[in-house]
């Protein structure tokens, strides 16, 4: 219940621009109630540089993607399955990677989710509804409008040997901690 409650709270606060140390305790509660619901079949490995901590980030964008590694990756595998939640400075580029070693995707099922996760939201005015990669997309998205082109979502996957999604943004420290 507590886990939930820190869960709602932190979804709610109108603050836009977090650090990493906060996102990271928001996955944390996220991940301690999919642990109760997965027990030993889903081990979490957090390497997060201690420099990286006070970075600036988007509220809301790495639960998402550790949500999708649960629902595509993991949740119909028998194995157990790790997920791994890093992070990284190089070149003032801040990358946010997680990994998981669940189910993957072939070259096509990869090709058509980059092509989900970069295609515009609006076609010839309307919103257009489309299987797959939604969460993704929101987060590629909210990324490029916050911080430019350069930045966003990248997918690397295998099948059967898992998937990794890489956030970068720009490096930049979080003023107000």
């Amino acid at each position: 219940c507590q886990a939930l409650s820190r869960i709602f709270r932190y979804s709610i606060r109108k603050k836009e621009e977090v650090s990493l140390k906060e996102e990271i305790e928001h996955v944390k509660n996220y991940m301690y109630i999919q642990n109760i619901r997965f027990g030993d079949r889903l081990e979490v490995i957090y390497e997060i540089l201690p420099d990286t901590l006070d970075m600036e980030i988007i509220k809301l964008i790495i639960q998402p993607i550790v949500e999708n590694a649960i629902i595509h990756g993991i949740e119909n595998q028998d194995k157990v399955c790790r997920i791994s939640i890093s992070s990284l400075v190089t070149n003032d580029v801040l990358s946010i990677i997680v990994e998981d070693t669940g189910s993957g995707m072939s070259n096509e099922e990869l090709s058509h989710l980059r092509a989900e996760i970069n295609r515009d939201v609006l076609e010839g005015g309307e919103t257009k509804r489309r299987e797959g990669g939604i969460a993704m997309r929101n987060v590629n998205q909210r990324i490029k409008l916050r911080y430019g082109g350069v930045y966003g979502l990248y997918v690397h996957s295998q099948k059967q040997k898992g998937t990794k999604v890489i956030l970068n943004l720009p490096a930049k420290r979080l003023k107000d901690i």
